[in-house]
């Protein structure tokens, strides 16, 4: 996904760096920019609430997910053998499992600071935990 998909669901956007933003967040009434967004090297999109709302609570206010902050970049069929298809369902199995882990930090990560988690994000926690156990 393009940062700019992202950026274009935020109120009050302001560049703060180089493939770095501040803006509304918009999973709380922020009126003063309180979240920061980051898009890193390999294209994945980083986003923290300064003020303590989850990244998973962050990207549902805007009708994402997790997954949607990761590239959708061209397949690297060099990784993998087998069929064209075949290649592309280890992808996409790969990186759901990322995901799963991202979501699994993010979760301890909220504890440990002693936050607790909303429904949503129990939820998405739940999901990501059985995803990688079948994994």
């Amino acid at each position: 996904m393009a940062v700019e998909i992202v950026l274009d669901r935020l109120n009050k956007v302001r560049k703060t760096g180089p493939n770095k933003w501040l803006a509304c967040c918009p999973a709380h009434d922020d009126k003063n920019p309180s979240l920061s967004i980051t898009e890193v090297s390999d294209g994945r999109i980083l986003v923290y609430c300064f003020t303590g709302c989850s990244s998973a609570s962050v990207v549902e206010s805007m009708d994402l997910s997790l997954a949607d902050l990761f590239p959708d970049g061209p397949v690297k069929h060099h990784m993998y053998g087998g069929t064209p298809g075949h290649r592309k369902h280890q992808v996409k199995k790969a990186e759901s499992v990322e995901s799963a882990k991202m979501m699994l930090r993010l979760c301890d990560a909220d504890r440990a600071k002693g936050k607790r988690l909303s429904p949503s994000d129990l939820a998405a926690e739940r999901e990501a935990f059985l995803l990688l156990r079948s994994a």
